[in-house]
């Protein structure tokens, strides 16, 4: 949750940002208008698609019994193209090596 509680943090001004060195290289990424993301490419592609800054509230979560994946879901408020907009960010969590990283990744704007 304290990376989480960073990502809130640095979300606030730069959402894309927030997301170095937290992902997988392997990571997968969920954005709505775009194609599941699967590699680099595809990752910044989402990035990019998304809103600049988030404001991100830490809603919830649990862990696996190992301890190794964890998973979390946070509110999500942006101002778009539309006005403002409200959602949800869901991630896995996985313990490595090099610490947590995200191997999923979903931004879901309220309908």
């Amino acid at each position: 949750m304290a990376i989480e509680g960073e990502i809130a943090s640095k979300s606030q001004q730069d959402a894309r940002a927030a997301y170095e060195g937290k992902l997988a290289p392997e990571a997968r990424m969920h954005t709505r208008g775009l194609a599941p993301a699967t590699d680099e490419a595809g990752r910044s592609a989402a990035l990019q698609a998304r809103p600049e800054a988030l404001s991100l509230t830490p809603l919830g979560g649990g862990a696996s019994g190992a301890g190794d994946l964890v998973w979390t879901y946070s509110s999500a408020g942006w101002t778009g193209g539309e006005g403002p907009a409200t959602g949800l960010v869901v991630r896995v969590w996985q313990k490595r090596e090099a610490g947590w990283q995200i191997v999923f990744d979903e931004l879901i704007p309220s309908p």
